[in-house]
């Protein structure tokens, strides 16, 4: 899925995006006592319930995905170079135990943008606790 969505994104000549693909990960070494310190949830846009990621699942528009029916989880970045400020555009890659790929498109949150990836990974692990006990 990734090569062909780089490959289909223009004509490379005079495509000038760049597209990138990476697994969810923790950043660096994180101490696992942060997860008592995550928000509820971070919703995309900011206060909003457009998307929502939190310890039961990543939920899109309504439709809940829940971290037991998700078997895989990335972030794409595609970068549109511009004259004045490049357009980056955050999605986060869902693979589902049904073997579907969705993509949901993260904005309007500066405050977690960057960190999407390893939040998502805090959530899982907070999930993995509570379905433990």
């Amino acid at each position: 899925m990734c090569l062909d969505e780089v490959r289909d994104s223009g004509w490379w000549i005079f495509n000038k995006k760049t597209i990138s693909f990476k697994k969810t990960e923790f950043i660096d070494e994180c101490n696992i006592q942060i997860i008592q310190q995550l928000p509820d949830n971070i919703s995309f846009p900011k206060k909003s319930d457009k998307v929502i990621i939190d310890d039961k699942g990543i939920k899109n528009e309504g439709v809940m995905y829940s971290w037991g029916d998700i078997i895989a989880t990335g972030v794409k970045n595609e970068k549109i170079p511009m004259e004045y400020m490049d357009d980056d555009k955050i999605s986060v890659l869902i693979g589902l135990t049904n073997g579907q790929i969705k993509e949901i498109p993260i904005r309007d949150n500066i405050d977690y943008r960057n960190q999407v990836g390893h939040l998502i990974e805090l959530y899982k692990l907070k999930f993995k606790k509570h379905a433990d006990t």
